[in-house]
């Protein structure tokens, strides 16, 4: 078993264990985690292009920008099903009824990079399991969804919330898991977020910097804990020995490990689903923040809008059960419009506005 998928399995993914596939210790991971699903993993890395599957795909996805393109395709045959990604990394997640077979370019971004957002919610997806493009923060052990599309501040504000004693749980992704009682529990995803760099400048104050560090013979960057703390800013002091680095090698965005930051920032366990908040930032507005109460069938809309998977779910035979449970969900948890003043430097105060809201709830 390849060394990627050894470290991977040490945390849980939105409510799955990850498990090698020719582990001798599959039942002990078992009892160690309380999460519905353990998924084996066969993992192979090849140096040549890994090519997508002969069969036509059912759906495709391109995306084109300055700086990057990236394709995407699900493939199906009878009981198997095929996610092929061509971005900053290549390769195919296959789905088999009881096991996930991940092959993957070793030149490029990591698997586990689209694992934790698509690659997961594929698979997710098909146990009923509804996954959307939001980051999950918690709060007195309940969570909440802040949704928005991306480049639009979903993780930085996120982030400026964990100097309001907020703790962040999924980024990029959270995955609703129904229970019997009618509630939703959202998981835990691996504990990163990603932000670009000016976002992290202006969250850790004008001394933010970097020092290096070294962490499994590769060099990797710690927020200098002597330079960014200080006692007016509560999230430097949160991020302050937090390693961070490239989230592609062509990008400046990069990805904060939460597991190493100096406080407890990071949600690592189950909680509630009490409330979905949307983003609006505009450009002008007399208004800095004002959050308001928006009716279950516009949620609905904002929702699909926001799914993890576009417009997957028609070619997967989804649409209409995952449509269906989008609006129980809404009919049982409230829904929130953020209105808010564009500018990094209004965020604190932005902040501070979602932590009161979220304390009333």
């Amino acid at each position: 078993m390849t060394k990627p998928i050894d470290a991977l399995i040490e945390h849980p993914l939105h409510g799955v264990q990850l498990i090698p596939n020719n582990s001798q210790n599959t039942q002990a991971l078992k009892k160690l985690t309380n999460v519905p699903f353990s998924l084996p993993v066969n993992c192979q890395l090849d140096k040549q292009i890994v090519k997508p599957p002969a069969n036509p795909p059912i759906w495709t996805l391109t995306d084109q920008g300055e700086r990057y393109s990236t394709y995407m395709a699900l493939h199906k045959q009878q009981n198997t099903i095929r996610l092929h990604i061509d971005c900053e990394g290549t390769g195919t997640f296959t789905y088999h009824p009881n096991e996930l077979e991940v092959n993957w370019q070793t030149a490029g971004t990591g698997f586990d990079h689209y694992l934790q957002s698509m690659g997961i919610a594929v698979w997710l997806e098909t146990q009923g399991i509804p996954c959307l493009h939001a980051n999950t923060l918690t709060y007195q052990n309940k969570a909440y969804l802040v949704i928005a599309p991306s480049r639009t501040g979903k993780s930085t504000l996120t982030t400026q919330l964990l100097g309001q004693d907020l703790k962040l749980m999924t980024d990029d992704m959270a995955a609703l898991h129904p229970q019997s009682n009618g509630q939703y529990l959202v998981y835990p995803s691996w504990p990163k977020v990603r932000l670009w760099p000016d976002s992290a400048k202006s969250l850790l104050g004008p001394k933010f910097a970097y020092t290096q560090a070294s962490s499994n013979d590769k060099a990797v960057n710690v927020i200098n804990t002597e330079i960014t703390s200080n006692k007016h800013n509560h999230l430097a002091n949160a991020l302050a020995g937090t390693v961070h680095k490239p989230v592609h090698q062509k990008f400046a965005k990069h990805e904060l490990d939460l597991s190493n930051s100096s406080s407890k920032n990071w949600g690592d366990t189950p909680a509630k689903l009490s409330g979905i908040y949307f983003l609006n930032r505009q450009q002008h507005s007399n208004t800095l923040c004002d959050i308001q109460k928006i009716n279950p069938s516009q949620a609905l809309m904002l929702l699909i809008q926001n799914s993890i998977l576009a417009n997957a779910y028609s070619a997967l035979g989804l649409e209409r059960s995952r449509v269906t449970q989008l609006a129980n969900i809404l009919n049982k948890i409230p829904s929130f419009s953020i209105n808010y003043q564009s500018g990094l430097d209004c965020l604190p105060d932005v902040a501070n506005n979602v932590k009161q809201h979220i304390h009333a709830l």
